[in-house]
């Protein structure tokens, strides 16, 4: 069956980016055209997620971590500093955090899976949420 769903041009900000589900996503969404934009702590693991993207890919790789306001505010305006805008964010990054019984699991613990798992995910949108809903224009047109 043909990829019908190309992303020629569109910027792809994609948040997890070294692990396994974060390397295919940015795999896959290079492969369908898009620029992408690879966030992760692990700067090591990241370059090596993002090296065998094709050229066309564009690939920035931002080392950051998604529980820190000002980092993804800088990831955010890295982003738009260099594509001059953002058209996707797959806020990928998790973490499962210890695997034993309630009883036994620390506070400190759960509250590191809901910093990295919710608050993450609600930083990333709260800063590229603006950028995405931005009116632009293209070719004299309105974005779609």
């Amino acid at each position: 069956m043909p990829d019908r769903i190309r992303l020629d041009g569109r910027v792809a900000v994609v948040t997890g980016a070294a692990g396994v589900i974060g390397t295919a996503t940015i795999r896959l969404l290079a492969e369908r055209g898009a620029r992408i934009v690879a966030i992760d702590r692990k700067e090591q693991d990241l370059a090596a997620a993002i090296k065998d993207l094709p050229a066309s890919a564009e690939a920035l790789a931002i080392a950051a971590d998604v529980t820190r306001e000002e980092e993804v505010a800088e990831y955010v305006r890295a982003s738009v500093d260099r594509f001059g805008t953002i058209d996707a964010l797959y806020n990928n990054a998790g973490i499962e955090g210890d695997i034993k019984p309630i009883p036994e699991y620390s506070l400190e613990s759960f509250r590191r899976v809901l910093d990295v798992n919710v608050v993450g995910v609600f930083l990333g949108m709260k800063h590229v949420l603006p950028v995405m809903l931005k009116p632009r224009r293209l070719s004299g047109q309105e974005a779609a």
